[in-house]
């Protein structure tokens, strides 16, 4: 039997021939009475299909009491909403999303939260967000039904939140809006260092501190934090790259800026396709060996805000040793896990009490895409530490590379 919540469940053939069923989570197999996959061709063991049919327009299903019935044959279709993750408005705004489409016969909006407005049509979504005073916030979820041309329908489902006024730090050149960064410059590209290790801005040579400043914007800055007093990044910090690498052999320290991550439209490592990112380097534990000052974030005008999310992925040297391990970690095994923890600061100088956590390596798998770690939790804050934590200890504490890259981190104002 199979049992259905939420969604309209999408029938489909996996690459090694067996049925699977997606409602909406991801597709998973269809196991018979005897536990086991079943087959898309035939019976296979102690199945309830006594046959199945493949034919050009439908699939002809037989059950084992002898009951008929035929499903439309899927194909491939597309239904992509441009930049869907950003959906933390600000009060009134209007955003308009650009739709791509293939094989559809229809999309038909079926909740709209309450305040905001949505209007769908072949070539975009446009949505509304109510109006925001002071530090409310207007959460709602918003869901289309999408009905394929040769399938079940599939609802699609944007978490939209609303606030007074909202800015994002995106690591875009076209999205600098302060004054001269340290190499004179009016762009975030003229911070990205020539080399990922060794290279004159990371590694200098004069005592000069690396340091960036998203003035005029969300206000948010870094520099080094200067844990062994020579203002190297090998004594952690954030440090701006666009630099993206798919080949695991690579993953080590040489390649340290390097996403494992490349968008399959514009061949960029950023979230959303998206040529720049920051790259967070640095941990502190018990062990004795790394307990130095945290890397960090802090709003360079002093005044506390909520830092609302941020987008973060494994880096290329992470994902690798997670992977294969290297002359000072084991792989990460089926119960080892690797963590970011945020530790936020009021203005007084306190740590707040909320420490939001983001699983990059645990029970869900591994994050090798964009992902949305929500920091609202922390509340108004002028500074915020950021550690990486995990099970493998090598007896010298933490042993995975302690690096994660994020961007297009949102700040409510």
């Amino acid at each position: 039997k199979l049992k259905v919540t939420g969604t309209t469940p999408v029938m489909g053939v996996d690459s090694d021939g067996y049925w699977t069923v997606d409602t909406g989570e991801g597709a998973k197999r269809i196991n018979g009475t005897d536990g086991k996959p079943v087959k898309a061709e035939g019976q296979d063991g102690d199945s309830f299909f006594k046959s199945v049919t493949v034919n050009d327009n439908h699939v002809l299903v037989t059950l084992a009491d002898g009951t008929s019935f035929t499903l439309p044959k899927g194909e491939a279709y597309t239904f992509d909403i441009a930049n869907r993750d950003y959906t933390l408005f600000s009060s009134n705004e209007t955003r308009t999303y650009l739709l791509t489409t293939a094989n559809i016969d229809d999309a038909t909006l079926i909740a709209i939260p309450q305040g905001w407005t949505a209007v769908l049509n072949d070539k975009d979504l446009r949505i509304t967000a109510p109006a925001v005073s002071g530090d409310d916030v207007k959460d709602g979820e918003l869901k289309i039904l999408v009905t394929p041309s040769k399938a079940f329908g599939k609802v699609i489902k944007m978490q939209l939140r609303a606030v007074r006024e909202a800015h994002f730090l995106t690591f875009e050149d076209v999205d600098y809006k302060g004054d001269a960064n340290m190499v004179g410059e009016r762009n975030w590209s003229s911070l990205i260092d020539s080399q990922q290790y060794g290279g004159s801005l990371l590694y200098p040579k004069n005592n000069q501190l690396y340091n960036w400043s998203d003035a005029n914007n969300t206000f948010l800055a870094s520099e080094l934090p200067n844990g062994w007093g020579d203002y190297q990044y090998w004594g952690g910090g954030h440090a701006i790259s666009n630099y993206l690498d798919m080949d695991l052999t690579h993953g080590d320290f040489q390649h340290q800026l390097a996403v494992y991550y490349q968008d399959a439209k514009t061949g960029f490592g950023g979230h959303n396709g998206s040529k720049n990112f920051c790259v967070h380097y640095g941990y502190a534990d018990n062990s004795g060996y790394a307990n130095g000052p945290l890397p960090y974030i802090y709003f360079g005008d002093g005044v506390a805000r909520v830092v609302d999310h941020m987008y973060v992925t494994m880096t290329t040297y992470l994902a690798n040793c997670v992977a294969n391990g290297n002359g000072l970690t084991a792989p990460a095994g089926k119960d080892d896990w690797v963590k970011l923890v945020a530790i936020g600061y009021d203005e007084d100088g306190n740590e707040v009490a909320a420490r939001p956590e983001f699983y990059l390596v645990g029970a869900e798998g591994n994050i090798l895409e964009w992902t949305k770690w929500d920091l609202s939790a922390l509340g108004k804050v002028v500074k915020i530490d950021f550690n990486v934590t995990g099970s493998n200890d090598n007896g010298y504490g933490f042993s995975q590379p302690a690096y994660f890259a994020y961007d297009d981190v949102a700040v409510r104002f």
